[in-house]
């Protein structure tokens, strides 16, 4: 016998829950559904609980869920090509909005405004 078959819904179970159905009708299908849903779900439970278990017992406690592991960090070029990769997009930008009429300061502060927003959040990231 295999084990997980220990926790299988029988087909009888299956068909008694749709016979219920049939029988009380649609004003009870909820309930009847309901019903079944929730001692699947246990059967579920018992086998996926039932394989943990063997699977702690071949290879021992785990470590790894007491101890968490620290966030991974970018190596310190990354930081450096991204600074040097916003001033590259930054100054194009900034040539582009001077050639249009209109208010072409103000452009210009909201775009290094962002561009520095970027990279200090960026940085605060990766700390």
């Amino acid at each position: 016998m295999n084990p997980a078959s220990r926790f299988e819904i029988p087909a009888e179970e299956v068909d008694a829950a749709m016979h219920a159905r049939k029988e009380l009708g649609a004003d009870s299908e909820t309930g009847v559904i309901d019903a079944f849903l929730e001692r699947t779900a246990r059967a579920i439970d018992t086998r996926v609980d039932a394989r943990l278990a063997a699977q702690r017992m071949v290879s021992g406690p785990s470590q790894h869920a007491a101890t968490p592991r620290p966030p991974a960090k970018r190596p310190d070029g990354y930081g450096l090509a991204f600074g040097l990769g916003s001033i590259g997009i930054g100054i194009p930008l900034t040539a582009i909005s001077t050639q249009f009429g209109g208010v072409r300061l103000a452009v210009v502060i909201i775009i290094w405004a962002a561009i520095t927003l970027v990279n200090i959040s960026y940085n605060a990231a990766r700390r």
